[in-house]
């Protein structure tokens, strides 16, 4: 069976790559190589035991394994191998040492999905949680002592740091001169942005000028997405988020906009298609977490969505960003920060925003401006010179009323699943328990409950909103 996959992989122009990664973007490209090639992914994470390798051809995954490096390649009659990550594996110059004698003969090439080569943090975050521009060696050794200590680094580079201490040694010069003899011996060194080969440069130096390619990756996801020609405008702004949002994708960032925005009671939601690590801030009027999606089932997703704005709030230098392919093949808004392959990729998109200050206050300054440009379009009324004081008052009434709205049916939906919650616990209750005193105090929380929903919807506020909202239409005709 072996021989015939390893003969339909040679048919088919099928490539193969040394990886340790299963997810995130490094690994999504190995998966969006199969819709045009058979991919043989050789696992390197564990040498001891062999290699195990996984062959995905005509939408099939088979499992294969073999004694070591050499003998797979001679099994599939490579003549080219590309390293596509290396996160992980222990014993550093064991394993390069692997590599480079199995590849003697044969082509092997690497592809930058991170800095990992660079720095053990990957995103080139600091002790400051901040992107470093990497520095000098002195600025990156005080950088290494601090960073175990530092309340402000983000956890999973706390964790590179503490894990390839003994690599590291106190010195950036060690990690890096560990990767020379990969750097030395491939052909190329392929990365998928410009600024991915000046970030590269500024640590190794021009000696390896010659062997990078800058080469972006397909994103086939964006075929499908149409352009938005146009927004359907709600009372709120709905600012969208796409992705994984943890600690350098921005999610600090994200958290003090939320607060912000509800500090000034303004109408707008933030959006996360995805995830979001602050899982305390759901269910309010201005965040709405809408739970995790596959690649493919995206442009579907964005297609039926109600999108004014996006925002990308890495805080570090992305190498390549799926996400941010896939706002721009809607036309709409795009808000990031001026770094990384993220403002390479945003720079000549005419409706994109780069912000140069990273922080959540020069981002929120941005939303706000295109906030007030929001309203306006959405009572038109308020373009006219000369405006009558009044009518200015009264669509801030509104928006407040809209805002209390909003509020008011998040706090009803809150106490509804807490009331299915308590019934479904009430239910539970064996009959000789109903005199019971936990009984009668699970009773006055299902009564408080029930009577804090009906005292809010039979609130003078609630029932305004209703004819406000009717006036809210007519003035957007104006």
């Amino acid at each position: 069976m072996d021989d015939i996959l390893i003969q339909r992989f040679l048919q088919t122009s099928g490539e193969a790559y040394l990886n340790t990664l299963d997810g995130g973007g490094g690994y999504r490209f190995l998966l969006n190589k199969v819709n045009d090639h058979p991919v043989l992914i050789i696992n390197i994470l564990n040498w001891s035991s062999g290699v195990d390798a996984k062959l995905i051809m005509d939408n099939e995954e088979s499992l294969l394994h073999y004694k070591n490096l050499n003998e797979l390649i001679n099994k599939f009659q490579l003549n080219k191998i590309y390293i596509n990550h290396l996160i992980w594996t222990n014993n550093f110059p064991e394993i390069f040492d692997e590599i480079i004698n199995a590849c003697k003969l044969i082509e092997l090439n690497l592809y930058l999905h991170d800095f990992f080569s660079l720095c053990p943090t990957v995103n080139l975050l600091n002790f400051n949680g901040e992107y470093c521009g990497v520095p000098s060696y002195i600025e990156c050794k005080n950088c290494i002592d601090k960073y175990t200590h530092s309340p402000n680094t983000t956890h999973f580079a706390k964790k590179q740091i503490s894990l390839y201490q003994p690599e590291l040694n106190g010195d950036i010069r060690n990690w890096r001169n560990l990767w020379l003899k990969i750097f030395d011996h491939v052909r190329f060194i392929i990365v998928p942005s410009q600024s991915t080969a000046e970030i590269f440069s500024k640590a190794y130096g021009n000696q390896y000028l010659e062997k990078i390619i800058v080469k972006p990756h397909c994103v086939k996801e964006t075929k499908n997405i149409e352009k938005k020609k146009k927004v359907t405008k709600s009372s709120f702004m709905n600012i969208y988020l796409l992705g994984y949002i943890d600690e350098h994708k921005g999610s600090r960032i994200l958290k003090d906009l939320v607060d912000k925005t509800a500090k000034m009671r303004l109408n707008i939601c933030y959006h996360v298609l995805g995830w979001f690590e602050y899982p305390a801030y759901e269910n309010t009027p201005f965040l709405k977490l809408h739970g995790a999606y596959k690649p493919e089932q995206l442009p579907d997703l964005i297609n039926r969505l109600e999108v004014d704005m996006f925002i990308q709030p890495s805080i570090c230098p992305e190498t390549f960003s799926y996400v941010v392919h896939e706002m721009k093949a809607t036309g709409i808004p795009i808000l990031a920060f001026k770094l990384g392959a993220q403002a390479d990729f945003l720079k000549d998109y005419p409706s994109s925003k780069l912000v140069d200050e990273i922080s959540a206050q020069a981002m929120f300054k941005e939303i706000v401006n295109f906030y007030d440009k929001h309203v306006e379009s959405l009572y038109p009324i308020l373009q006219v010179n000369n405006l009558n004081g009044e009518v200015l008052e009264l669509v801030k009434s509104l928006q407040k009323k809209n805002l209390e709205c909003s509020e008011q049916r998040c706090l009803i939906d809150q106490y509804k699943i807490q009331v299915n919650d308590l019934k479904k616990y009430k239910d539970n209750f064996a009959r000789e328990d109903y005199e019971s005193d936990q009984f009668n105090a699970l009773k006055r929380q299902l009564e408080n409950a029930n009577n804090i929903i009906h005292t809010i919807q039979n609130s003078r506020s609630w029932k305004i909103t209703l004819p406000l909202r009717l006036l809210g239409k007519l003035a957007r005709k104006f």
